[in-house]
């Protein structure tokens, strides 16, 4: 692929210091020096010096030097995480929009059958480049935060039985997704546009999956909701990664003892806090979040590209 005398290509091995340097601009320089010497590091043990098979890697060169680099990773559910391209001042126009095209076309070919990125909300110039390459804006996200001091120190009673999720019931828990997902406010331009099962097998990817600590919701001995956490080891942290309830049942309180029985879990584990994530528009969820001692520490806009819907 290339624009006018630019060529992109992958790296060279002596060059993927430089195009990760590139590509994680967005990092700040201290903290994307050490995940860079990290990261290769990590690979070096496991594949040589070989890239890692679930990250694509592409520089752009001109006249054999290297201008920019973009980088996306394959996750589970067949999703690739996109981060917009980093080029040098004085790089040719377009190379930016070469090196994004490349990166795409490298995810659909690896069967990512969706791009997802998440940018700063000032809709500034990656903003542009991502939407002109086939990336729509479907939500802005709430990052929340609740620190252990904020736990309960016991399980909360309920009048809600947490049934543990196990190894075979994924059938079970695709049907309760569904029925949970109906009339949500939580990123609803999503509904219809993605497979359940590649949104489960997401939820799976988050974090290190411990099927211990999904749980279906059940009341009168039907299932009525569900709650899935995962642990981020490396951090001691832990992840709400999904809370939901049937139509039926919402308006009860029980979304709030989910999440209070949540930090429980998490606290009783050792876990300094607890994440989420909510579409910033759902002002329901995020006042139910706050009663429940999280705050707000970021916002995202998050943009969607489906394979096969590029520009």
């Amino acid at each position: 692929m290339t624009d006018s005398n630019v060529n992109i290509e992958r790296p060279a091995a002596a060059e993927i210091a430089l195009g990760l340097d590139l590509a994680w601009r967005h990092i700040a320089p201290p903290q994307r020096a050490a995940q860079i010497e990290r990261t290769i590091s990590e690979w070096r043990a496991q594949w040589g010096s070989q890239i890692d098979p679930a990250t694509i890697l592409l520089v752009a060169r001109v006249d054999g030097r290297v201008v920019g680099a973009a980088s996306a990773q394959l996750l589970g559910g067949g999703t690739a995480m996109l981060a917009p391209p980093g080029v040098e001042a004085g790089a040719p126009p377009g190379t930016a929009r070469c090196l994004l095209d490349g990166v795409l076309s490298e995810a659909d070919r690896a069967g990512a059958r969706m791009a997802q990125a998440l940018l700063p909300v000032d809709h500034g110039p990656d903003f542009e480049l991502l939407t002109s390459a086939g990336c729509e804006h479907l939500a802005d996200l709430l990052y929340m935060v609740a620190l252990a001091r904020t736990f309960p120190e016991h399980v909360p009673e309920s009048p809600l039985e947490f049934e543990p999720f196990a190894p075979g019931q994924e059938p079970r828990m695709l049907a309760l997704l569904e029925r949970t997902y109906q009339a949500t406010r939580d990123c609803p331009r999503l509904n219809g546009l993605r497979n359940t099962a590649d949104v489960l097998e997401g939820y799976r990817a988050a974090g290190r999956f411990d099927p211990g600590r999904w749980f279906f919701l059940r009341h009168d001995r039907t299932d009525v909701g569900c709650l899935l956490l995962t642990e981020h080891p490396e951090h001691r942290q832990w992840e709400l990664v999904y809370v939901g309830l049937v139509p039926e049942v919402r308006g009860r309180g029980w979304g709030i003892e989910a999440v209070r029985r949540a930090q429980a879990l998490a606290g009783g584990a050792g876990a300094t806090c607890l994440l989420l994530a909510v579409d910033a528009a759902n002002e329901p969820a995020i006042a139910m979040y706050a009663a429940a001692g999280f705050t707000a520490w970021d916002r995202r806009s998050v943009l969607f590209r489906f394979a096969g819907r590029g520009a």
